[in-house]
């Protein structure tokens, strides 16, 4: 994941192809990080309805996240 804009479905299809989580799981991963403040983002756009995630921010103490293996 990086900073800027990040496509939901993109980043579901690193999710799955690196075999991190299931098909059906992928995007409750991305829900469960933004929710949690792993990944801050813009949310004054309708992401569901752009399909865009314009990333803000990734917390720094969260091991592979904060490198970029995500």
């Amino acid at each position: 994941m990086k900073l800027g804009m990040n496509s939901v479905e993109e980043l579901c299809n690193r999710l799955i192809s690196q075999n991190i989580v299931s098909n059906s799981d992928a995007l409750l991963i991305i829900r469960y990080l933004i929710a949690d403040k792993y990944i801050d983002v813009d949310l004054s756009f309708n992401i569901p309805e752009s399909g865009i995630l314009d990333v803000k921010r990734i917390a720094e103490a969260q091991g592979d996240i904060a490198s970029g293996n995500f």
